[in-house]
């Protein structure tokens, strides 16, 4: 477990009369949540550690701001902001954050840089929402079936590969060039596969994807595609 900080002036009055036992939880999943402020819930350990039972209900209602709760997980709202102030996107010891981040379905509010847990319906206005600029239109959200394709593809397996690539779509996003993206690497698996061509690694795809219009080449091997062969076709559309 790496260096934690924790800031009691930053919790409201209501800290000061706690019960013993609650200021004792609180410190407890202060000092053993993960890198986002989440703990996951572990009632057996949590007894045989502290000598008393976990109560979860009781925190709340004595300070409902600064923990949520989500199935088997629990929040601690400040635990990113206080620990991290501001999160950098490519800062290597902030990508630990972003992971965690990640794998507990939240979602970072960047005015107040804290976490929270997502809700179902929000997934799906995460999915449709677009925003148009320059007359492009863009998801805003990076396309988990097409990152799941990218990095199989190019053998990003592992969590710390998927990351450095999902950080690399999010940039393109951010330069509007997502979209442009996708669609020449569709194209580009497509071409490899059906003209056997040695395909690139990643890096160096990554550093030139904009020098070879690959829809383009695409298109010079067969009239349209709608001749490709259906198991090309298929190694692109299973993560559609």
């Amino acid at each position: 477990m790496g260096k934690r900080f924790i800031d009691i002036s930053s919790l409201p009055k209501a800290w000061r009369k706690l019960e013993p036992t609650l200021k004792l939880t609180w410190f407890y999943l202060w000092n053993n949540c993960d890198a986002s402020g989440v703990w996951e819930i572990d009632m057996d350990l949590f007894e045989f550690e502290n000598g008393f039972v976990f109560d979860f209900e009781a925190l709340k209602e004595e300070l409902p701001d600064e923990l949520e709760k989500s199935g088997d997980l629990i929040l601690l709202n400040q635990y990113i902001a206080i620990n991290y102030v501001t999160l950098k996107d490519n800062y290597n010891p902030h990508k630990p954050v972003f992971r965690a981040i990640l794998k507990n379905n939240l979602k970072l509010k960047p005015s107040l840089n804290q976490g929270y847990f997502k809700l179902e319906d929000e997934d799906e206005d995460e999915k449709e929402e677009e925003y148009e600029k320059g007359g492009v239109r863009e998801k805003t959200e990076i396309n988990k079936n097409f990152l799941k394709m990218t990095c199989e593809y190019f053998s990003q397996v592992g969590e710390e590969r998927e990351m450095k690539v999902w950080s690399f779509l999010k940039s393109l996003k951010n330069q509007n060039k997502l979209q442009e993206f996708q669609k020449q690497t569709k194209a580009y698996i497509l071409y490899k596969t059906k003209s056997e061509e040695t395909t690139h690694g990643w890096l160096s795809y990554q550093a030139e994807w904009e020098n070879t219009n690959w829809h383009h080449k695409l298109s010079k091997l067969g009239s349209s595609l709608k001749e490709m062969n259906n198991e090309v076709k298929e190694k692109v559309k299973q993560y559609d």
